[in-house]
């Protein structure tokens, strides 16, 4: 299994970037599934804040309901320097790399693209 990274700025392309990777190796057989370092980061936030993921996009840059002059975005970003601080500095990276560790073991998954 191999496993593809895009680095960039926000809203510069990479998600639409990892689509069209998905897209061409598909089309040359390859099984592919990209994954977001975010993911877990974001799922304890809807758990937290009562949300569902699309939600919480709504909220990405506008003020959270439930918070005081924070955008999801940077209520991601304390919660993610909290579990740090709680769990250790690679609890987050840690887990994300579990989860990589399982697709790669379960062997259906010739790429994985990781757009963050």
């Amino acid at each position: 299994m191999k496993i593809i990274t895009i680095a960039g700025g926000k809203r510069q392309g990479k998600d639409t970037t990892a689509t069209i990777i998905k897209s061409l190796l598909e089309q040359s057989g390859y099984k592919v599934e990209i994954m977001y370092f975010a993911d877990d980061l974001k799922d304890t936030a809807c758990n937290t804040l009562n949300m569902n993921r699309h939600e919480l996009e709504v909220y990405k840059n506008r003020e959270l309901p439930v918070t005081h002059k924070v955008n999801a975005r940077q209520f991601l970003q304390r919660l993610g320097d909290s579990i740090k601080d709680l769990f250790g500095e690679y609890s987050l990276f840690n887990k994300f790399k579990d989860k990589i560790r399982d697709i790669e073991l379960k062997g259906d998954i010739d790429f994985v693209i990781v757009p963050d």
